[in-house]
This record gives structure tokens, C-alpha cells and sequence, in this order.
């Protein structure tokens, strides 16, 4: 049961980390070039 949670916690960070470092590059992607 313990494979549930690690994989619980991997697909909430990896909701947020999608989201979040999505948004970013496509609405700064000239600041990546600086």
C-alpha cells in the first residue's frame, strides 16, 4: 500500500509541476533567452 501513496504524491506533484512549468516558458519565452 505503500506503492499507492509514493504514486498518490508523484501525480500530485506532477499535476502541479505540469501546470506550473507549463505556463511560464509559453508566456516568457523571451526571458529563457535572456
Amino acid at each position: 500500500m505503500i506503492q499507492q501513496g509514493t504514486n498518490a504524491t508523484n501525480y500530485f506533484m506532477y499535476q502541479l509541476a505540469a501546470p506550473i512549468r507549463s505556463p511560464p516558458p509559453l508566456r516568457a519565452p523571451a526571458s529563457q533567452s535572456s
